[in-house]
Parts: C-alpha cells; sequence; structure tokens
C-alpha cells in the first residue's frame, strides 16, 4: 500500500492548456473543444442529470478532439509507488465531457472536480458526482465528467449514433492524456467557453473503483510529467 499513501500526498500547480477553443458544432477532428452538443435520438446527453436549474446549475455536453500521447513504462513498477514512464506514439481522438456549473458566477467557489468517468457497467457513470452532487452544488463547485475509457465511448455511439457517431477513441493507452488534456480544457481561452465567467483556481481529479485503479497510475506515472491538477480524490479501489 506504500504507492497509495504516496499518491494521495501529491498537490501539484494546474498548468495552462494549449490550444483554443470552439464553440462550434463538432465535425471531423479538430484541436480543442466543440458545442455544446445538440441533437441525436433523445436530444439529451447520455448520463445527463435532471432538476439541475432548479438549484441554480446548468447542464452541458462539448467534444473534446486533440492528439493524445501514450505512456509506456520505464523499468520495472513496484510498490513504492515511483512509476518512470516515457512517452510514447501518438493518435488523434474526440471524445465527450460533461459540464454541471453554478449559473451566477458569483457562486462558484473557484474548484473544478473532474471524474474519471466508471464504466464498469459497459457504459458511463459518474459516482463522485452521483454520490456528492448536494456537496457539490452548496459548495458552489463546477463539475466535469470525462469520458476517458473506450467502453464508455463505444456505449454512446451505439446507443445514440444520431449524436455521438463522430466520437472516436483510439483505446484506453491513450486514456491518460485524454483526461490530461480534459483538465487542460478548464483553464484559458477553452474554459471561456465550457465555464463562461468562472474564474478556475484548482483542479480536482477524482474517480472510483476501475477508474480508481487507473487513476493510481495516472497519479504515480503520469502526473509527475503533466503536473495537471492540484489534488485527488482516489476511493473504492481494490489493493
Amino acid at each position: 500500500m506504500l504507492e497509495f499513501r504516496r499518491l494521495i500526498s501529491l498537490a501539484f500547480v494546474v498548468t495552462m492548456p494549449l490550444g483554443l477553443a470552439t464553440a462550434q458544432p463538432a465535425v471531423g477532428v479538430t484541436s480543442g473543444v466543440s458545442g455544446p452538443v445538440t441533437g441525436g435520438a433523445f436530444n439529451l446527453p447520455q448520463s445527463n442529470w435532471s432538476g439541475l436549474d432548479t438549484l441554480g446549475y446548468v447542464e452541458t455536453e462539448w467534444f473534446l478532439d486533440g492528439v493524445a500521447t501514450g505512456y509506456e513504462a520505464v523499468g520495472p513498477w513496484g510498490s513504492d509507488g515511483i512509476w518512470p514512464a516515457v512517452e510514447s506514439g501518438t493518435t488523434t481522438f474526440r471524445t465527450r465531457i460533461l459540464v454541471r456549473r453554478p449559473v451566477e458566477p458569483a457562486r462558484f467557489n473557484g474548484t473544478v472536480v473532474v471524474e474519471w468517468n466508471n464504466v464498469t457497467a459497459g457504459f458511463d457513470i459518474g459516482p463522485t458526482w452521483t454520490a456528492s452532487y448536494d456537496e457539490i452544488v452548496r459548495g458552489g463547485y463546477a463539475y466535469i465528467g470525462v469520458s476517458a475509457q473506450s467502453v464508455g465511448v463505444n456505449a454512446m455511439k451505439t446507443g445514440d449514433p444520431g449524436r455521438y457517431e463522430t466520437l472516436d477513441h483510439p483505446g484506453d493507452r491513450y486514456s491518460y492524456d485524454i483526461f490530461t488534456q480534459a483538465a487542460r480544457s478548464v483553464r484559458g481561452a477553452q474554459a471561456r467557453v465550457l465555464l463562461p465567467g468562472l474564474a478556475v483556481d484548482k483542479g480536482l481529479a477524482t474517480g472510483e473503483s476501475q477508474s480508481a485503479s487507473r487513476l493510481v497510475t495516472y497519479i504515480n506515472a503520469v502526473h509527475p510529467l503533466e503536473r495537471a491538477f492540484n489534488g485527488f480524490l482516489v476511493y473504492s479501489r481494490g489493493s
């Protein structure tokens, strides 16, 4: 369990993003954020949350496009949680991010919770949001659910191709950098589209169960290279 003690102690400054955002509907593979996404069979996001308007919050759905980097281990990874890694290969991607934010900027507390969506059920869910949305809303947090893994993306494409057919996930070896790019989208030019009027001070990553296990790899191997988050909440993880 030494790696767990190490990972929960990490805290770094969020880095600035690369690229510019666009509010135009997503067409093809570009770079940055596009949307908000509309249309499809239900004209609603998968995993949408009803009743947010009565709480002073709004939900929007966006596509995130870019070039993702893979990583590979350098030497053996042991129980000390020091897992050196190097970049290994790149490819294009398009995934989905779901944003829930306060309508009134004055209500925002400056912190964005970025969840690695769980796909154990075969589709995207956000356990952290479900378990703590009352605290998120009460505290004035913004929230972003990231479709980091291919299972969730493919389930959306199958469930509502009219809305999600252009999504393109190249495989889970790229999930770590996709998650990093989602974190960086809440800063700078892209944030003005995703979080209009909100000034972001901190980004906190979270993941439960399978997502928590992947965050262990992210924290120990990828975060030392990228420094994209200020802190982490990793829970319900097997040993």
